[in-house]
Formats: C-alpha cells, sequence, structure tokens
C-alpha cells in the first residue's frame, strides 16, 4: 500500500499559499494578533481544509491554534442516548459501578453530576444502592464551553476597568478574583491575567463552504476551493478504524460518553522542524480518525492544537494557558488559602464546577520542541491541600503519576487518563500499534517475573566502532513497570505504541552505547555510537557524534535554566528543586523493548525503545518520586550489538533474558 500517496505535499503547498495570499487581501497584521479557528467535530472536509489554513497563518507571523468543536444542536440527541441508556440500565459499565457503589464517599458522588455523559453508569449503580444522583450533560463542546465564558468574563472585567458596570454576581464576583491574583502577577513582573487568558483577537470558524470571523475585525472570509484535495483517507481508512478503536477501547477503558482531548503540534518552521512535515500531516490523519472512531463508538472527542516553544521557560499558547489555569482552580478551590478560597465562592455562584469539566483522558502528539510553560501554575500554583508543596501544572495535578514528588503530599484522587504518542508516518503508527496486545502483555509480564526475582543485572554487547556495552545494574527495591499500552483508569500513563518493561535503578555502572536514536527535544538518529560512562547511577563522560553532543549540551542549559527560572519565581518549594537539581546527571531508567512490530532502524525514538531485543537508558528524570528532574531523553541500544541480558538473583542463580541479541529459551518459546 502507497501510504505516502495519501498525502499529495504539492497540492497542501498551494493550498497553504492560496490561504497566504487570501490572508494578505484582507489585511491581517501580524502584531500581537492571535488566530483561533474552529470546525466542527468529525468534519474531514472542515478539519482537513483548516490544516493549510493554519500553516499559513503562522507562516504569516501570527498565532494560531485549531479546536474541534462539538455545538449544542449537535450534542441534544447524544444526550437523549446517554440519558435513555441511564434509564435501562444498558451500559456495559454499570457492572462496575455497583461493585464499588457502597464504598463511593459523598465527595465523589457529588462530583460524579461534573461528570456528563461518563456519570451514566454510575449514576445507574447509584439508583439501585438507593443513592439519589442526578448526571447533568453540558450540551456544547466541554473545553470550548470554558473559553468562551472565561473570554466573556474577561471582556466585561475590562469593559468595567475602563468604566463600566458589572450587570450580575457573578461577574462582580469573577472582578474581585482578579483584583487579588493580578498583584501577583505584578510582583513576579509578569503579564496580568486578562492579558493572556482573554478571547484571540481573531476566531475563525467554518461554516461548512467558508472561514468567516466570528470575532475581531475587518470582517474576514476566506474561502479556498477544495481546500481539504489534499489528503485521502480511503486507502487506509479501515485499518485507521481498527488500531484508533483498540486505542479507544483497550488503551484508556473509556466508559460510554467518556471523552479524550488530542493535542497535536502545529507545524514548526522550516528553521525549526527536523522532522518531515508530511510525518506531521499523516499524524493529524492519526489524530482526526481517533476522534472519529470515538463518536462512533459511544465516546466523545475533540483536537487541539499547539504551537511548540524553543525552550521550556516560554509560555504555553494562550488558549492552553486558560484552559489549564481554570481546570486548575477548580480541582484547587477547596485548597484552604486565597485566592482558591474566593474562587470556590465564584465558582458556586457562577455555575464554574458545570463548565471546567474534565475530558476522561488526555492524549498528546509528541513533535518538536515544548509546549510551554504553565503561566499561572508557575506564578502563584496549585498547593496540595496540606499546603506542604504545590504543583506548577495543571496536567501533572490532575494526572498525579506516581512519580511526581508531589503526588506523596496530595491526598486527591487522579482526575485524567494519560496518553503519549510521537508524531509518526501511518506506515509506522499502523504496523507498531496494530498487534497483538494480548500477547504483547503476556510477554512484558513474562520478563517483569523475572526481574522481580532480580538483584541486579548484566549487560553486554559486541563492539560498535570500538565501543562496547558493559553495565551493572542494580535494581534495590524500585518498581517494576510495563508499557502495556493502558491508561485504564485516572492516574495512569501509557504510550502508544507500547512494548517495554522498565524502571528506575537503584544504581547503574559501567558503559552503555547507544546506537540507535536518542530522543533530547526531537528524535535524533545516530549516525555514529553515542558512549555513555556511568558511575554510581550518575552519567560522567558522553562522547560520540559532535552535532548530537552540542544539542545534549544546549538542550541541556535550557534545562538548569528551567531550574533557575523557577527558584527566581519561588514557583515550588526549595525540597523540590533541589531534587531536580540533584537528578541532573542521574540515570532515570533502564527498559527493555518488546514490541515484535517495532523495527530497526527507526527514526522515532517510541519505535526504536519498544523494538523487541532492544534496551534503553534515560538521561535526567526517573519514574520514582526521589529521582525527578526536569528532563527524560532516551538513548536505545539496538540488535547490531548482539546484547546479551542476564538477571542475577540474591542467592547466586542466573536468569538469561538476552542471549546475543536474541531472546532466552524460555521466552523464545512462550512467544513461540
Amino acid at each position: 500500500m502507497n501510504f505516502r500517496g495519501i498525502i499529495d505535499m504539492d497540492k497542501y503547498e498551494q493550498i497553504v499559499k492560496q490561504f497566504t495570499d487570501e490572508l494578505e487581501k484582507v489585511g491581517i497584521t501580524p502584531l500581537n494578533q492571535d488566530v483561533l479557528v474552529t470546525v466542527p467535530v468529525q468534519s474531514f472536509k472542515a478539519f482537513f481544509s483548516a490544516l493549510p489554513l493554519i500553516d499559513a497563518l503562522n507562516k504569516s507571523g501570527l498565532k494560531a491554534n485549531l479546536k474541534t468543536v462539538r455545538k449544542p444542536e449537535e450534542t441534544k440527541e447524544e444526550k437523549k442516548r446517554i440519558e435513555k441508556m441511564s434509564e435501562h440500565g444498558s451500559i456495559t459499565e454499570d457492572s462496575f459501578y455497583e461493585k464499588y457503589a457502597d464504598r463511593i464517599g459523598t465527595d465523589l458522588i457529588t462530583q460524579m453530576r461534573d461528570l456528563g455523559g461518563a456519570g451514566a453508569p454510575m449514576a445507574s449503580s447509584m439508583f439501585g444502592g438507593g443513592k439519589k444522583v442526578r448526571v447533568e450533560e453540558d450540551e456544547s463542546d466541554k473545553i470550548y464551553t470554558l473559553l468562551t465564558y472565561v473570554w466573556e468574563l474577561i471582556d466585561k472585567y475590562i469593559e468595567v476597568c475602563a468604566g463600566g458596570s458589572y450587570d450580575y454576581e457573578h461577574e462582580q464576583k469573577f472582578g474581585t478574583i482578579m483584583n487579588r491574583l493580578n498583584p501577583y502577577f505584578a510582583e513576579k513582573n509578569e503579564n496580568p491575567l486578562e492579558s493572556w487568558a482573554r478571547a484571540p483577537h481573531i476566531i475563525l470558524d467554518f461554516d461548512g463552504d467558508a472561514f468567516k470571523s466570528v470575532r475581531g475585525s475587518p470582517e474576514i472570509i476566506l474561502k479556498i476551493d477544495s481546500a481539504d484535495s489534499w489528503v485521502t483517507l480511503s486507502n487506509v481508512e479501515d485499518d485507521l478504524e481498527k488500531v484508533c478503536f483498540e486505542i479507544i477501547r483497550s488503551g484508556f477503558n473509556l466508559p460510554r460518553g467518556g471523552d479524550t482531548l488530542i493535542i497535536l503540534p502545529n507545524i514548526p518552521s522550516e528553521k525549526r522542524r527536523k522532522k518531515p512535515k508530511e510525518d506531521y500531516l499523516q499524524a493529524y490523519l492519526q489524530a482526526y480518525k481517533l476522534e472519529d472512531v470515538s463518536f462512533k463508538r459511544g465516546r466523545i472527542a475533540s483536537i487541539l492544537t499547539l504551537n511548540t516553544k524553543e525552550h521550556p521557560n516560554d509560555p504555553a499558547d494562550k488558549v492552553w494557558s486558560t484552559i489549564q489555569a481554570f481546570w486548575g482552580l477548580e480541582f484547587s478551590k477547596y485548597v484552604p488559602q486565597e485566592p482558591f478560597k474566593r474562587y470556590k465562592i465564584f465558582s458556586a455562584v457562577s455555575g464554574m464546577r458545570y463548565k471546567a469539566r474534565l475530558p476522561h483522558a488526555i492524549c498528546i502528539f509528541k513533535g518538536e520542541g515544548y509546549f510551554g510553560k504553565d503561566i499561572f501554575g508557575e506564578i502563584i500554583g496549585y498547593p496540595t491541600p496540606n499546603l506542604k508543596t504545590k504543583w506548577t501544572s495543571t496536567l501533572q495535578l490532575i494526572s498525579k503519576l506516581k512519580w511526581y514528588p508531589q503526588s506523596s503530599e496530595d491526598d486527591r484522587e487522579p482526575l485524567i487518563r494519560l496518553g503519549l504518542q510521537e508524531i509518526l508516518p501511518i506506515s509506522t503508527f499502523l504496523r507498531v500499534c496494530g498487534i497483538d496486545y494480548k500477547n504483547m502483555r503476556k510477554r512484558n509480564e513474562s520478563i517483569k517475573e523475572v526481574l522481580e526475582k532480580a538483584e541486579k543485572l548484566e549487560v553486554t554487547g559486541q563492539p560498535i566502532d570500538g565501543f562496547a556495552t558493559n553495565l551493572t545494574v542494580s535494581l534495590g527495591r524500585r518498581e517494576l513497570r510495563k508499557s502495556d499500552s493502558e491508561a485504564i483508569w485516572p492516574g495512569m500513563f501509557a504510550n502508544f505504541p507500547g512494548g517495554e518493561v522498565y524502571f528506575t535503578p537503584e544504581s547503574l555502572s559501567g558503559v552503555f552505547v547507544s546506537d540507535e536514536v536518542i530522543s533530547i527535544d526531537s528524535s535524533y538518529v545516530l549516525e555514529s555510537p553515542l558512549v555513555i560512562k556511568i558511575e554510581n547511577g550518575h552519567y560522567t563522560e558522553i562522547t560520540g557524534n559532535q552535532q548530537i553532543l552540542n544539542i545534549l549540551l544546549t538542550e541541556k542549559e535550557k534545562v538548569k535554566k528551567r531550574i533557575t527560572h523557577l527558584e527566581e519565581k519561588l514557583a515550588l518549594p526549595n525540597e523540590v528543586l533541589q531534587l531536580y537539581k540533584d537528578n541532573l546527571d542521574r540515570i532515570g531508567e533502564f527498559g527493555i523493548g518488546t514490541n515484535l512490530n517495532a523495527q530497526l532502524p527507526s527514526s522515532y525514538l517510541i519505535e526504536a525503545e519498544k523494538a523487541g531485543r532492544t534496551i534503553h537508558l534515560a538521561l535526567g528524570s526517573g519514574y520514582e518520586p526521589d529521582r525527578a528532574t526536569l528532563y527524560h531523553w532516551d538513548a536505545v541500544a539496538g540488535h547490531h550489538q548482539k546484547l546479551t541480558l542476564t538477571a542475577l538473583t540474591s542467592d547466586g542463580n542466573e536468569i538469561p533474558i538476552l542471549i546475543e541479541g536474541e531472546w532466552s529459551k524460555e521466552l523464545e518459546e512462550e512467544e513461540t
């Protein structure tokens, strides 16, 4: 099958040029202009017409984002369907909720009203247990509802500051919060909240025929005939649908009515982009199909595109900063501290609890660069209820993964499932994600069982350009983890594709030779080996290709500046900042690849590290709270080294896992 044939790059560039010419005609100037383009969910024509427009807007010097949106008229029938299923008890998740209904406390029962469609099975079991719970489903897109409401409030606040007056109590209370918040921003020399949380200068909405401005002046109408003609889905649609359905069903285990926010990077500028542009466009096809399949299978999804940044200290896009700020405020409203106590009053008066509802899952496609800092999280932060520490990232707060240092001090339950993909061509995506998940999970469990018996691991490999891997790895009592492509409960994290067993080493020493791929700010193919010398869990020297070494040095300096920046802003307690410093030179992960469909050589870290019979290490942050820092860069040792990996037990037994690049007899028999 000609996967490359589904994208006509010449046609795409022609359409980008046509949109660029149209933008010049309408006279949009790039000076501080933020643009949001909205299109209906599940609309192939709208979504793929919008992508070259986003490209043209960003090339023209504007800052553009794309959001797929459910309109109220599109969700009325969906709401009726969910309510009917709840009434008749026909939702398959009922059995689970019936089992645990008696263990659900009052606070959680109250929160179920915020779950929308996903609350239906819970409500059904609650009624059966004599508990009265009513499920409310907003008749519009969760995230866009939140954004438009906040924008209206900020518009009113700006109007009042210019001499107007408040019309409603909730507007007045919001103004009081703003007056309390902005001194924090002024104290740290940051722009006030209304400067970055207000509506984009221009909002373009697709009406079925053209993109028309619904905010901003002058009036804008952009129409390019057949603007979606650069892409063809028909020859891969069935395969894509099968793989995407498995991710939604098995990967996230979403209840009917459960929703996913899919976050995509916009195509970076020619200067910053290292991946082929076509990889991004093919990844957009994957995201579109994830959204489409979600609706077809009784779930909900929407897409948001964001611009990546060169530096992690750069602020995130305004749209994403606004979403994060109000998710974080809503989740933190019971913290016994200002401004959250005052926000709690506003939330009750305004009904914000129904507007700032979270998706059940967030699936992020990783591209090049960084999505930027959480502005509110850095300047004010989200304290833990015991006030002992705080979060600087809403995404970390609501996912609350076990290895975040703040998690042990925060007794609130995590609220979302988190998935991570890399920008991949469709051929790679279908191959590495279209696997026998049952067999992969069985293989992962078998390797994990071997590691559970081990005290140490010994790794050796044949020389590559005169350098050979030779490591001794101490496991200690660290948690052994499996990448099973399962984020089936809130607080779980999954890679798509999956296929590895990994852990944070207690310690390790020796030499590691990476000869495949390293992921830094992007995936880099190693033209020559990268040789990493390690002592007592810290890497002490790295030699290899000078270009890669320069990138490592540059990006690590950015990490150091990020820590200094957080220190200067008093964004985190000293204990957390010191942890970040102490782990700057650590090896954070040891992983064994188990995905038999992943192939080498590969230009993509997420495929290379998952490839069966490979090993990878991560420089930087680990998967334990005491091993956190602000970067995690994986480097892969591949098949050319014919690696031997042996587990050593405390009583002196040796259990082979790899023997000269092949699975041990026991694992080979299981695989067969």
